[in-house]
């Protein structure tokens, strides 16, 4: 198992250093839209995406930990720097942030090393989360609808 089961065995928000073993608790982060997940069927070697990557905790600053909620005004805090490197091997998943921001999507970006994408969209905005919902799914990819529970204290 990988250093950063944990994280998802929380089942609350939090922020993850390290390797992901190393978690701060963000009783309060909130994300007020809806999501759609939209994976491509590709996986992505995370031992891969790390050492292309080639970073290391010195040379990045941990700006994330001063936030308590996701703000569309912050968004370019919300960086996932694994993109560079994969959308240049992987041209599809670059294609599909594009679409879902051209499509209403008010943010979008990778999760983790790759290779699903995630599309953040106002909750009084249904008609663009379906619309490509249906789009993805005819196209074969694992696409899911969420909607975020508010975080509990």
């Amino acid at each position: 198992l990988g250093s950063d089961v944990p994280f998802f065995l929380m089942l609350k928000p939090c922020y993850a250093e390290g390797r992901g073993e190393i978690m701060i608790l963000l009783n309060e982060f909130n994300i007020d839209f809806d999501i759609l997940i939209v994976n491509p069927n590709l996986h992505i070697s995370t031992k891969w995406a790390f050492e292309k990557l080639n970073m290391t905790t010195e040379n990045k600053d941990p700006v994330l930990r001063n936030y308590a909620k996701f703000q569309l005004e912050n968004a370019n805090s919300f960086v996932n720097d694994f993109e560079e490197i994969v959308f240049k091997k992987y041209v599809v998943l670059g294609e599909i942030k594009e679409e879902l921001l051209k499509m209403g999507a008010v943010y979008s970006s990778m999760s983790g090393s790759g290779a699903t994408m995630y599309g953040l969209f106002n909750k009084n905005n249904k008609s663009a989360i379906t619309k490509c919902f249906n789009m993805y799914s005819a196209k074969k990819y694992f696409t899911y609808i969420s909607e975020p529970r508010m975080a509990a204290v």
